[in-house]
């Protein structure tokens, strides 16, 4: 099973650095690729955060995966 081990919480800026196995990335990666995600469109923070999901944590993550693995 993976592990997130959190390092560091800083409060000031609402900043968590945390530390994921590249299997870990990998499973998430999995999951969002599979996930079935409904919004309510009429709700912007509920679709602002859809955007971050899909256009920066999922971008991110896959780009570490690329980058470690030479892909």
């Amino acid at each position: 099973m993976a592990i997130i081990k959190v390092i560091n919480v800083e409060p000031k800026d609402i900043c968590v650095t945390f530390e994921m196995s590249i299997d870990a990335i990998e499973m998430v990666l999995d999951a969002l690729n599979h996930a079935i995600i409904e919004i309510d469109m009429k709700d912007e923070k509920l679709v602002a955060a859809n955007e971050f999901l899909k256009d920066g944590f999922f971008k991110t993550l896959d780009g570490i995966v690329k980058e470690v693995k030479g892909a």
